[in-house]
């Protein structure tokens, strides 16, 4: 009886590492890919702020220019 609580406890024991490191490793790739589409949408932001000041900046300067 005592051998198979052990068994059950040991088993038990396994399935919480098993699901720990699971856990690790999909919350780590999340975490990866979450913030390479963060990366990706600030950048594409970026890029269009710098286009829209660079446009003005030209418009300025035909403004200045006539």
């Amino acid at each position: 009886m005592s051998n198979k609580l052990d068994n059950r406890q040991h088993r038990r024991q396994l399935d919480r590492e098993i699901n720990d490191k699971l856990y690790e490793q999909l919350y780590r790739r999340l975490n990866e890919e979450l913030r390479g589409q963060l990366y990706e949408q600030l950048y594409k932001q970026l890029d269009g702020r710098l286009n829209e000041q660079l446009q003005l900046n030209e418009q300025l300067k035909n403004q200045s220019t006539q």
